[in-house]
């Protein structure tokens, strides 16, 4: 796994929306990937004083835990199925305090090319849950389209923003970008999540309805238009842990018009901070 200029240009972002962020702990031992373009932007950005130091063998440093201290954070800590740079050996697809007694949190929990390689979906964003601080920051950086092969799953933006719903988390920030740090970011709202049903020419990819065409979103436009040049996309989806309850595995929002009156006072109680986003939200 890699920290690329668009993670750290994240991770940045997150400690200047939240300055109060000095532990912080990564799914995965990332090696450092960062350019010094990148490095002296976030050095601008955070008023760092001390430039970042590259070795100059290859313009890299071993480990990524390098970058974060450089960033100013003091306490650092990795999970991974290896002990590489000091990661603790724990298998993301079980509940990591159920199985390790692994109860510490952190101000930055960062899941970085990392989720989709673990088959228990659920258990990788409870996890991420219950590593955060009250007040702490959740920051996914996974792979969009197409990344084939990469690893167990692609996501939907769709899939952040209906955890943060369930969980009552603030939004921080959404992003679609490459890994050389190019991205743009999206309001977490509106339209950003509805299907195309567009004919071509404007892209191969669609959900074609001759009865009931509809122009592109930003966020479509953007996917299927620029960034296929650009190569593989990622989602990158930060919030901010605002109540200390247990996880909510998410329904998804644009059904939940589908449940029966009946049904919602018992199984499907847990989801009613869940909005109804089907009408608001997509065509």
């Amino acid at each position: 796994m890699s920290l690329t200029n668009l993670a750290a240009k994240a991770v940045a972002k997150c400690m200047s929306r939240n300055t109060s962020i000095v532990s912080l702990i990564e799914f995965g031992n990332q090696r450092n990937y960062v350019d010094e373009k990148t490095a002296y932007e976030i050095r601008e950005l955070l008023q760092i004083k001390k430039s970042f130091y590259f070795e100059k063998r290859d313009r890299r440093t071993p480990s990524a835990s390098h970058f974060y201290t450089w960033l100013g954070v003091k306490t650092y800590a990795c999970i991974d199925v290896n002990s590489k740079d000091g990661a603790m050996i724990m298998d993301l697809n079980k509940d990591i305090r159920e199985e390790y007694g692994f109860n510490r949190q952190f101000d930055l929990v960062l899941n970085n090319g990392t989720g989709e390689h673990v088959f228990n979906q659920s258990k990788v964003f409870e996890n991420l849950h219950q590593l955060c601080n009250l007040g702490g920051t959740i920051l996914n950086i996974l792979p969009l389209s197409p990344w084939l092969n990469h690893g167990f799953y692609n996501y939907n933006p769709v899939l952040p923003r209906d955890i943060a719903y369930a969980n009552n988390y603030e939004w921080e920030f959404l992003w679609i970008g490459d890994n050389q740090g190019w991205y743009k970011e999206f309001s977490p709202e509106g339209q950003v999540y509805r299907e195309t049903k567009r004919r071509r020419p404007y892209s191969l990819i669609e959900r074609f309805n001759p009865r009931r065409p509809h122009p592109y979103s930003d966020i479509e436009a953007f996917i299927f238009q620029k960034m296929r040049r650009r190569g593989n996309a990622t989602l990158v989806a930060a919030y901010k842990k605002v109540f200390d309850v247990p996880f909510v595995t998410p329904l998804q929002g644009k059904w939940l018009h589908n449940i029966e009156s009946n049904q919602k006072s018992n199984m499907f109680e847990k989801y009613k901070a869940q909005p109804d986003t089907f009408y608001k939200f997509h065509s």
